[in-house]
């Protein structure tokens, strides 16, 4: 699965992250992940897991770092930590079309709902292993390509 993964990022036969073979090294402002980690130490364990997918990871600890950074623009997907609020949510919408993943221990229905309501292309509840979030963000470029 992973070199299916690997082939459809365009890092298969010797590809740097970044672009096409050939191009300038480097991973790319295209190819960044932005993770947006509102509690203590909430993203860290999906770090390594999308760098080994060819992305660059920008962490950052705050809503306002996260909307800096997406002013900066080319950040392929966001991932949310924690307990984000409905204007933050609403806020990251306005500023990217890139999709948003939000991962939060409060899952009731109407946290849910507000989430789906504010941009969130997808909420997950948490505890949730680091190859599943991988999974479903896989998923999410794909389909935003």
């Amino acid at each position: 699965m992973k070199h299916s993964i690997l082939r459809f990022l365009g890092l298969h036969r010797g590809n740097k992250p970044g672009g096409p073979r050939g191009s300038s090294g480097g991973a790319s402002r295209e190819r960044t992940v932005l993770l947006v980690d509102l509690q203590p130490a909430g993203a860290t364990f999906l770090e390594n897991p999308v760098q080994q997918l060819g992305f660059r990871v920008h962490a950052v600890g705050t809503e306002a770092q996260a909307l800096e950074a997406l002013s900066q623009g080319g950040v392929a997907a966001v991932v949310v930590t924690g307990p984000a609020s409905v204007p933050f949510l609403r806020a990251l919408r306005c500023a990217t079309s890139a999709p948003i993943l939000a991962l939060d221990s409060q899952a009731d229905d109407n946290r849910v709902l507000e989430a789906y309501d504010s941009g969130v292309d997808q909420f997950v509840a948490r505890p949730i292993s680091a190859q599943e979030v991988v999974a479903r963000l896989t998923a999410l470029l794909r389909r935003s390509r």
